[in-house]
């Protein structure tokens, strides 16, 4: 099964660093966030990985990974002149995609379990298969009411306690009749599929997650690879 990384966003939330680094380049431990996903990858057996990406930051990414030998794996490029959404980058890359595949996005680490995915996803037949996870700390305090209106407290960036999605999917090649150039996979897409009457499924997992693009995210997650536990 193939893995397609998206790393073509503009990382707006990270200007300026992003107007000369890709958000998939930013360093974490001194290595870039993309070389933790290639490698996590490999090592659950996944060794045939199409990165899409911009134009713009096409050279970066050549240099670094060629042609993935030196990872164990073997990568392949899709490249847009101008961010398509994340569903228009899926499309775009069509022609590298011949069955199903596993979708990541370029910006985010976490310790989901992508073998466990995929094999669910091959086993109960779905169009799409969603890694989710929970306990990801938000930005913002929360206040805790009484039934009267009044202030019972505060809980400072408490953990979210839903199933939020991971940015990570296993897919079937049928998903691609039902996305566009510049839509979003999740406000446009997934829902699209749920009213056509197609399956997604859900993997939950309790693993760690952490958004790159967030600035929180990035320094919990720099932390995390100087001690040595971002592996």
């Amino acid at each position: 099964m193939k893995a397609l990384v998206i790393a073509a966003g503009e990382g707006t939330r990270l200007w300026p660093l992003t107007t000369v680094l890709p958000k998939a380049f930013l360093p974490v431990g001194g290595r870039p966030v993309s070389r933790y996903i290639v490698e996590r990858l490999a090592r659950q057996g996944f060794k045939e990985i199409v990165f899409c990406i911009n134009k713009h930051f096409e050279t970066q990414f050549k240099d670094y990974f060629e042609d993935g030998s030196r990872f164990g794996v073997n990568i392949e490029y899709s490249s847009s002149e101008v961010p398509m959404g994340t569903a228009g980058e899926i499309v775009n890359a069509k022609k590298f995609i011949d069955g199903p595949f596993i979708m990541h996005y370029g910006d985010e680490l976490t310790f989901v379990n992508l073998r466990e995915l995929a094999d669910m996803h091959l086993k109960r037949k779905a169009i799409a298969t969603l890694a989710l996870v929970t306990g990801i700390p938000i930005e913002v305090g929360v206040v805790a009411l009484n039934s009267d209106d009044t202030v019972k407290g505060f809980i400072e960036k408490p953990p979210l306690d839903k199933y939020t999605w991971a940015g990570i999917a296993a897919m079937d090649e049928e998903i691609l009749n039902f996305m566009k150039k510049d839509e979003d996979l999740a406000s446009v897409v997934f829902p699209r599929l749920i009213k056509s009457g197609k399956k997604i499924l859900a993997y939950k997992s309790d693993a760690r997650w952490l958004d790159i693009g967030s600035i929180s995210h990035w320094k919990i997650a720099d932390k995390l690879a100087a001690e040595g536990s971002l592996k």
